[in-house]
């Protein structure tokens, strides 16, 4: 055998072990936990935006801590489908308000782990701000169901990847979390 082929079995040989090692050591094992129904609650309101909020956790049941870096919350409004109301989209980590759009990355510790928490609760906020003119109250009259992706990034023993889930607030939620009647054509 070459010199090649021996250092490719190496590192085949190398590969398979680390593989072993990880199974018996373990790896993080991360999720999203987002309730269903989602129920939004009025965080802020004037009469140019209303915020809206819906809590939800990221969990980790592994065996080893993971790294949080980064959580995107992204409203799926296109314009096509509803062009009343302007919609962004931020992710607040409980007990860490931050004025800027900006996720501060966070251990996310293994299950049992004493050092800290598996669970992450965040809140997803979704700013309304109407368009073309109009109150908020005729905006979010015309209102329609409001997808929500959470794309969330994080690594471990895993490289580093995003996953994501999903959140749909209903037009009706919608206007019930804020005291709007849907007008129905």
């Amino acid at each position: 055998m070459t010199i090649l082929t021996w250092i490719l079995v190496a590192l085949v040989a190398i590969l398979i072990l680390r593989d072993i090692v990880f199974d018996i050591i373990g790896k993080e094992e991360v999720s999203i936990n987002i309730p269903d129904p989602a129920v939004p609650k009025v965080l802020s309101h004037d009469g140019d935006a209303v915020t809206l909020g819906v809590p939800f956790q990221i969990i980790n049941d592994g065996k080893q801590s993971a790294l949080v870096i980064d959580v995107i919350v992204r409203p799926q409004l296109a314009f096509e489908q509803y062009d009343g109301v302007s919609v962004h989209g931020k992710a607040e980590m409980e007990g860490r308000p931050r004025e800027d759009d900006y996720f501060e990355a966070a251990v996310l510790f293994a299950k049992g782990d004493k050092s800290g928490s598996n669970v992450m609760n965040i809140m997803a906020q979704i700013t309304l701000t109407p368009r073309k003119g109009m109150t908020m109250k005729k905006a979010l009259s015309g209102m329609v169901d409001l997808p929500i992706d959470i794309v969330y990034m994080f690594v471990g023993r895993v490289p580093c990847h995003y996953e994501k889930g999903r959140i749909i607030l209903t037009a009706e939620q919608i206007a019930e979390a804020t005291g709007t009647e849907l007008i129905t054509d």
